[in-house]
């Protein structure tokens, strides 16, 4: 009886296999069908099967026992598609003291996506609209970004901390959140990374919610959640704003989660 192929997709892009090709061309991988013998796993073979639009996919032939009946061949089993995200070239971040004292974390887990850092602007006392003590706002440091002419893909914005307080209600914190938004090119991606003060909790979580409503109504745009990590052990320092080394690091790996998260959907 002539010989029964098998045919596995291996689909999951985190499959662990090994070269069985010597070239890469081939796509060869070592893989094993369920329900073969430890002999039929010595004969695995590359096979050609060409993927559905959009898919990568790696085909292997494993040689069944010859003396086998046709209907107790296994069946093609199918893996779901591990598909990694695809991200933008560019990123600029703009935010206040929190972002300061993250830069150099900040940096490294933007690289760390594979992003090009062109934009970097963040300084204490920073408000979004306002100018606090003849410093530069939020807008001015974006406009700066903008005019240099490298464009960012992506803005991650991390203000509105120094500008709780501020205001009569909170609708006038949205009108400034909404300004920062028209400064940003309408063709480019908002992250906007959300406020923790410890001592102002409720009128943070009030200025919070308006800022997902806000920014929720720009095309490409999406909050980032730091406000659930305000509580946790060793992020804050005592004053209950500000960032301990701990806080530095996780405040940096919440803007590059938040990045992919956004392109992952």
């Amino acid at each position: 009886m002539d010989a029964v192929s098998v045919r596995v997709l291996a689909l999951a892009a985190g499959l662990l296999v090994s070269a069985c090709a010597p070239n890469a061309s081939s796509q060869g991988v070592s893989a094993v069908a369920a329900g073969t013998t430890p002999e039929q796993s010595e004969r695995v073979r590359p096979a050609a099967i060409p993927a559905a639009a959009g898919e990568s996919a790696v085909a292997v032939a494993v040689d069944a026992d010859p003396d086998a009946d046709d209907e107790t061949a296994d069946p093609v089993r199918i893996v779901p598609e591990v598909v990694a995200p695809r991200l933008p070239g560019s990123v600029a971040v703009v935010g206040d003291s929190l972002t300061l004292s993250a830069a150099a974390e900040i940096e490294t887990a933007m690289r760390g996506l594979g992003l090009d850092l062109v934009g970097f602007d963040a300084m204490e006392n920073r408000r979004m609209v306002k100018s606090a003590r003849s410093l530069p706002a939020g807008v001015d440091a974006i406009d700066e970004i903008v005019a240099a002419g490298e464009p960012a893909e992506v803005w991650v914005i991390a203000l509105g901390t120094n500008d709780i307080g501020s205001f009569d209600s909170a609708v006038g914190f949205g009108d400034d959140v909404t300004t920062v938004l028209r400064h940003v090119p309408r063709d480019a991606t908002v992250i906007w990374v959300d406020l923790w003060i410890r001592d102002r909790a409720e009128s943070v979580a009030e200025a919070n919610e308006v800022l997902r409503s806000v920014v929720g109504a720009r095309r490409d745009a999406a909050v980032v959640d730091w406000f659930s990590s305000g509580d946790d052990e060793g992020v804050i320092t005592g004053d209950g704003v500000h960032l301990t080394e701990i806080g530095r690091q996780r405040f940096a790996e919440a803007m590059a989660d938040g990045i992919v998260a956004h392109f992952s959907r």
